[in-house]
């Protein structure tokens, strides 16, 4: 991404530069994730990956936190369409505008 900067003076007067955080000014808050993976393929999709010998045997959702340890084996699906999750609130608006609060009551509610 280009830098750009704003100008603007100091205390003793003389103009400098002062970069401008640009993913912040363009809601792009969610590049920190992508701009981590490789691209693959024809459209430079992210290419994602995933190390783990383990195969979940159950699906529980998001929402019935009370599955999660359903079998040793259980992994969690974000597959909900409601107001809580896809709300002003939801996971993805705080993943899109990088809001780090919003961020951290998803984490503890997942970790259990």
């Amino acid at each position: 991404m280009r830098k750009v900067s704003e100008r603007q003076l100091d205390s003793l007067g003389n103009e400098i530069h002062v970069p401008k955080d640009m993913k912040k000014l363009l809601n792009l808050n969610f590049l920190k994730w992508l701009n981590k993976t490789g691209r693959i393929g024809k459209y430079d999709l992210p290419y994602l990956y995933c190390y783990t010998e383990i195969f979940p045997d159950y699906i529980a959702l998001d929402n019935e936190p009370g599955l999660y340890h359903h079998t040793p084996q259980t992994c969690v699906s974000f597959y909900n369409y409601d107001n809580e999750f896809d709300g002003i609130h939801g996971l993805y608006n705080a993943i899109y505008f990088g809001d780090e609060k919003l961020l951290t009551k998803y984490k503890k509610s997942i970790k259990m």
